[in-house]
């Protein structure tokens, strides 16, 4: 009996990608999004004070915790005896493909209350107007799948900020793209940072009956 390979429990309807993807933002002042998910089981639609900041490059999205702790050792023992974490910073980095003026907005540091009105329009910003990034409401939406077997995700920061520019090149060869990182912070009003959810299990056909 090979007890390995008898015994392997495996699903490869569980093994998700994320191409199909809308990355949102609103200002900190909006309220975040209470429900994720509708009755149907799809993603709630987008308030319309949120902004989609349109193509993610193939980089993807990364969602990163850097954990810090401490170890406390004693003589008798050369292994640590104990670990506390000391802090948690959870951030999220995505590089736009998009040179629209709501990126170029929150590249430069601005809420999206002064942004234009349409993603297409003109704009003319400076270095210099903002002395710290505001802080933002964070709303992606993930799909994988078609039909009954289409799996949704709804990941929410409750307060992101720009913490982090990449370098920008424009070249004949590459699309200019716009580097971000955001930092996720606690959010007062609601005491919560970060939440992600998904639409439940796959919409499979009933299990045969037994002896059927």
């Amino acid at each position: 009996m090979a007890f390995v390979t008898d015994n392997i429990e495996t699903d490869n309807r569980l093994v998700l990608k994320h191409g199909n993807k809308i990355l949102a933002l609103a200002d900190y002042d909006q309220p975040p999004v209470e429900e994720l998910f509708t009755a149907e089981g799809e993603p709630t639609p987008l308030p319309p004070y949120f902004r989609q900041m349109g193509y993610v490059t193939t980089d993807g999205v990364t969602q990163g915790n850097d954990v810090s702790s401490t170890d406390t050792n004693m003589d008798q023992d050369v292994e640590p005896v104990r670990s506390d974490i000391e802090s948690i910073a959870r951030t999220l980095a995505a590089t736009f493909g998009e040179a629209n003026a709501w990126v170029n907005g929150l590249y430069h540091g601005l809420p999206v209350s002064e942004w234009p009105a349409s993603k297409s329009a003109a704009w003319d910003y400076s270095f210099g107007e903002v002395s710290d990034p505001p802080f933002y409401r964070l709303l992606m939406l993930t799909q994988d799948g078609t039909g009954s077997q289409t799996k949704y995700r709804v990941e929410q920061a409750y307060r992101a900020k720009v913490t982090n520019l990449g370098e920008r090149t424009l070249s004949r060869a590459d699309a200019e793209g716009f580097q971000f990182t955001f930092g996720l912070y606690k959010d007062p009003a609601t005491n919560l940072t970060y939440r992600r959810a998904q639409n439940g299990p796959f919409y499979l056909p009933a299990e045969p009956p037994v002896g059927g």
